[in-house]
């Protein structure tokens, strides 16, 4: 068995599976309604997924809730799910729940607008219980005036978004303005992020560790993450090879493995 793996290496590896919690951003201002792009076909570009890539959380129309009795009762009946008003204009709301430390890249609106006196809006905030404040980190929309046709509409936060569970709440929100038929619906709505490593800290636990080192901030997301302890006190040996019982432990914290009895 070939064991020339290190507890850096690991460190290197498994850091990027563990989430952080790093400052909340600044907000950003309300950006102007994007014009629907590739909205006669729908088409959008594929997508490739990893730990560096950009991962997709989706909302369905029915994790929305309908501000208006009515619209709520409509979107059962018709259309497969999408969501339209019964009224001339409605607004849907939804929490956005994401692990505390992803960066939050940008919205996506699955919709339809064939009607040229209706509009979709979708626009993702971040509120502040203490503040009580609401701040809009960015916005995409359907044309005005026109029938923009089927489309997935996405829309770019100007800085992304670190997510901040302990001091905000994040809601999306879609309203549409049209004429209370199913000219104007939607049907999902999706976050981008990509996951991230906590910064590291100013000052070393691990003597054998210091700030300088290339594995540094990996290695302190292990230790402060509760995946290892170290070699000794206040020692983790990076360079001394791990068996297959410790690198059992070190995947089994990372990745939280759980079985019922």
């Amino acid at each position: 068995m070939n064991r020339r793996h290190t507890h850096a290496g690991l460190g290197l590896l498994l850091g990027v599976l563990l989430l952080g919690a790093p400052a909340v951003a600044t907000g950003q201002a309300r950006r102007a309604p994007a014009p629907a792009s590739g909205a006669d076909t729908g088409a959008r570009a594929s997508r490739t997924f990893g730990t560096a890539s950009e991962v997709s959380h989706p909302i369905q129309a029915f994790g929305f809730t309908g501000l208006k009795a009515a619209d709520v009762a409509a979107m059962d009946a018709n259309d497969f799910g999408a969501r339209f008003c019964t009224a001339a204009a409605c607004s849907f709301e939804a929490p956005l729940s994401l692990p505390a430390g992803a960066l939050v890249t940008g919205i996506e609106l699955e919709g339809c607008d064939t009607n040229p006196a209706g509009q979709l809006v979708l626009t993702l905030y971040r509120a502040t219980p203490v503040e009580s404040s609401l701040t809009p980190l960015t916005q995409v929309a359907t044309g005005v005036a026109s029938a923009s046709g089927c489309a997935f509409l996405r829309g770019d936060l100007a800085t992304p978004e670190t997510i901040d569970n302990f001091n905000n709440n994040y809601q999306l929100e879609v309203v549409i303005n049209g004429n209370g038929t199913d000219t104007t619906r939607f049907l999902t709505v999706r976050v981008f992020y990509r996951l991230q490593v906590s910064p590291a800290p100013a000052f070393a636990f691990y003597v054998d560790v210091p700030n300088t080192h290339p594995f540094y901030q990996f290695i302190e997301a292990l230790r402060v993450s509760g995946i290892t302890t170290g070699c000794g006190p206040f020692l983790y040996c990076p360079d001394d090879p791990i068996t297959r019982g410790q690198m059992a432990v070190f995947l089994s914290k990372a990745l939280g493995l759980h079985f019922a009895p």
